[in-house]
């Protein structure tokens, strides 16, 4: 019971950390203001990314892995890995083409709407993240299979 306590901890603390990180490279504006941070962190698309990342990393670990790639079925696993990839790196693409832009924080309202710039088709950073965290579950798997 101590055990899983811990681990418990351990990943609420690590899932803390990782969240977090945004917030010390994003860049700030020079003045104070405080809406800042629920104006860009606290939006619907970055909690549905951070639930999508947090939901793979549970799912790649604890039934992927187990499930298909153990059991030697490599490329079904590739294949829904892949996918996954895909769709979280469309993630932000997904999210506008069915909300749009009419989503908006309250103090967003207030200001102009967003410049018609062409948006890049896929989120690099997405997919940085993602591969990030495939990397970390894949390998905490297979390192406590060894152990």
């Amino acid at each position: 019971m101590k055990k899983l306590t811990v681990q418990i901890v351990i990943h609420i603390a690590a899932w803390l950390c990782f969240l977090l990180l945004p917030i010390l490279f994003y860049p700030r504006p020079r003045e104070v203001d405080y809406n800042f941070f629920v104006d860009h962190f606290l939006t619907p698309l970055v909690l549905i990314s951070n639930l999508y990342i947090i939901a793979f990393y549970y799912l790649n670990t604890y039934l992927f892995l187990p499930r298909l790639f153990d059991r030697k079925r490599f490329v079904f696993y590739t294949v829904l890995i892949l996918g996954l990839l895909v769709i979280y790196g469309f993630l932000g693409r997904i999210y506008h083409g069915i909300f749009g832009y009419a989503v908006q924080t309250q103090a967003a309202a207030f200001t102009r709407p967003p410049s018609p710039r062409v948006r890049p088709l896929v989120n690099a950073a997405n997919i940085a993240v993602f591969l990030m965290v495939f990397v970390f579950s894949t390998g905490i798997r297979v390192i406590n299979q060894w152990l």
